[in-house]
């Protein structure tokens, strides 16, 4: 809201009455990534590899908010112009833990360090690398900034979303965490819990495993120009 100077995200929220007359799924809860900065250049390389930040954690783990792209027509009422951008859609919570089989954590405002041995210590430190590999330091379970909680098989899961001030993204207005120290959103730094070295050569292992669906990704998004693609590349 506070840095999209051009069409700030918003949320689709139908009514399931109007779904289920349509044979629908129940699910009506949808946030919509836009466009954001009034530069469409730059704004639709911004939403792409955002979109491509969500893409690489699902080629990690089911347990990751599905996206789907879109192109959307923008109809202004009063004088009928249109506009036409890129954005995409995120998975409704409640169809995510749906189809991953988790449960709804009612009012939880943050994780206390007494509360974190509740978590899935191996989900939540793949979520960890995975912020790690991107260079987003804008998440916080203390605090459940820009990461959703929920309960399977008696642990809490830590699912990750708004990637926009990653380091992959690179956007104009995107800082770092301030509590940290670094300077720029480029700059990684890791914000996962103290493992043993076991622990991390498996989180290590996950990924190298899916390195090449990763990379597969990103050099089959044609949607990207070369140059960006190439950043992308790098980066990772």
């Amino acid at each position: 809201r506070y840095n999209c100077s051009e069409m700030p995200p918003f949320k689709l929220n139908f009514k399931k009455s109007d779904l289920k007359a349509a044979c629908l799924s129940k699910f009506d809860d949808y946030k919509m990534v836009t466009h954001c900065i009034v530069d469409e250049e730059i704004a639709r390389k911004l939403v792409l590899k955002e979109y491509l930040a969500y893409k690489y954690y699902n080629a990690l783990t089911p347990e990751s908010f599905r996206v789907q792209l879109l192109q959307i027509n923008y109809i202004d009422i009063k004088t009928g112009i249109i506009q036409q951008h890129l954005g995409f859609i995120i998975e409704d919570f409640g169809e995510l833990r749906d189809r991953i089989g988790a449960n709804k954590i009612p009012k939880i405002f943050g994780v206390s360090p007494k509360q974190m041995k509740k978590l899935n210590k191996e989900q939540y430190q793949l979520m960890a690398f995975f912020q790690y590999m991107i260079g987003n330091t804008d998440w916080s379970i203390e605090s459940i900034r820009n990461v959703k909680i929920c309960e399977k098989d008696g642990k809490w899961l830590a699912i990750p979303y708004d990637f926009d001030f990653a380091g992959l993204v690179n956007a104009p207005y995107a800082t770092p965490n301030e509590n940290l120290p670094i300077k720029y959103v480029t700059q990684r730094y890791f914000q996962g819990t103290e493992s043993s070295t076991k622990e991390v050569r498996n989180s290590i292992a996950h990924f190298l495993k899916h390195e090449e669906a990763i990379m597969k990704l990103t050099a089959d998004f044609t949607l990207l120009n070369k140059f960006s693609m190439r950043n992308v590349e790098d980066y990772l």
